[in-house]
């Protein structure tokens, strides 16, 4: 059998959205993903413009049939527990849907990773990519290894690097730069019995500020929940670890400790440290990074499988026009690099801003009484929470930089 036109590590929303891209554009793609799927992973909440990128996908009615907790919006609430609801039917008219879904990740996942197998992508589970291969500074394949086999190698005109927070290539060539602005630990698992909203607004997600950082609240269907707090590293170095740091948070938050009254943990918790990360480099000679494994900001705007998905799909389409051109060059991409950089970079903004905004706790709790007020307000934030991240301008409305920026007259709690 001839050697495939391309070769991406990982199965996960990036690395199925530019296999199934590659395939259907009549390229031998082969997938080499390291564990088998289903499998648990965090990422649950998705935003609305996911929706247009899985409509191009040919997935949209593969995700409506599969009966995830629909997301109509979002609350807001502040440390002293008084919370605004933002719906997306306030940007209805900018949206394909007026809603999402929040998606347990390992059924979500293997829904993609089999359309991409559908497509005609070759995929091969429980095989890890263990090295490089390459000639001068151009990379020309992987080599590979499972269980019980031996190690080989496999080349091709280009390596796609969908690998995750791995960040395979980066991590190799030293390209991995922690933000050290965004110095965050996460802490999470899932839970059944926690409070939801009644009715419409039962699948929104919550985002609860409180004094060490933030937590978030996401519903999925079937009853569980995927709770999770932020903080900064130095609130978790030197103290308890797993469940009693995570309980010593909760009860530190009264808003989450209230809804949390009943709950029962269904999941290991689990910890992920260095949250922010991005690469110095998205492309080189015979390789590109899609997803995680270029650039993760942070939990708060739900980026990750939006930027996944929309990488993979741009840089199927480049792939493709370099393979047609007889190769794969830093230089082809560097179109590619541009515009997902500058889009990450409005939303580094957005995010920095997130943090000087909850780190004033009186702030907070005088936004959310304004937010109730302006429907002006809620829409904006309805905006930033939609996908738009490269409609946003970091100067200007409707950004939330611009929101926060302003001073807020105070008002009556």
């Amino acid at each position: 059998m001839r050697d495939p036109d391309a070769v991406v590590i990982g199965g996960g929303p990036g690395g199925a959205a530019v296999s199934m891209e590659l395939a259907r554009l009549g390229h031998r793609v082969v997938v080499y993903e390291r564990t088998r799927f289903p499998r648990f992973h965090v990422g649950e909440s998705l935003v609305p413009g996911v929706n247009d990128l899985l409509w191009d996908l040919g997935l949209d009615e593969k995700i409506e049939r599969a009966a995830f907790q629909v997301k109509r919006g979002g609350n807001l609430t502040s440390p002293s527990g008084r919370y605004v609801k933002f719906h997306l039917s306030l940007i209805q008219d900018q949206l394909r849907k007026p809603y999402t879904f929040q998606v347990l990740r390992s059924r979500f996942d293997e829904i993609l990773l089999d359309h991409s197998r559908e497509t005609g992508a070759e995929i091969h589970e429980g095989t890890a990519v263990v090295g490089l291969l390459q000639e001068g500074s151009r990379v020309v394949g992987v080599t590979v290894g499972s269980p019980g086999s031996p190690v080989r190698d496999v080349r091709a005109p280009v390596v796609i690097d969908a690998s995750g927070r791995e960040t395979f290539v980066a991590s190799r060539f030293r390209h991995r730069r922690r933000d050290p602005r965004l110095n965050k630990v996460s802490i999470w698992g899932h839970f059944d019995g926690v409070i939801r909203d009644p009715g419409p607004d039962e699948g929104n997600l919550i985002a609860a500020v409180f004094d060490r950082g933030w937590f978030w609240i996401i519903p999925l269907a079937g009853g569980a929940t995927s709770v999770g707090a932020v903080v900064d590293a130095d609130a978790v170095k030197r103290r308890k670890s797993g469940p009693a740091l995570f309980d010593e948070f909760v009860a530190a938050c009264p808003f989450v400790a209230d809804r949390m009254r009943h709950a029962v943990r269904v999941t290991p918790l689990e910890t992920v440290s260095n949250l922010a990360y991005r690469a110095t480099r998205f492309s080189g000679d015979g390789y590109v990074l899609v997803g995680d494994a270029a650039v993760f900001l942070d939990p708060i705007y739900s980026y990750g499988v939006y930027l996944a998905l929309k990488m993979g799909r741009l840089a199927a389409r480049q792939v493709h026009e370099c393979l047609q051109a007889g190769g794969v060059t830093a230089k082809a991409f560097e179109g590619y690099e541009a515009s997902i950089r500058r889009e990450v970079e409005v939303v580094f903004t957005q995010i920095y801003n997130w943090y000087r905004f909850i780190g004033d706790k009186e702030r907070v709790d005088r936004f959310v009484p304004l937010m109730i007020r302006w429907v002006t307000l809620r829409r904006s934030f309805s905006l930033l929470f939609s996908g738009m991240y490269d409609q946003l301008d970091p100067e200007g409305p409707p950004a939330m930089v611009q929101l926060l920026r302003k001073p807020l007259a105070r008002t009556a709690p």
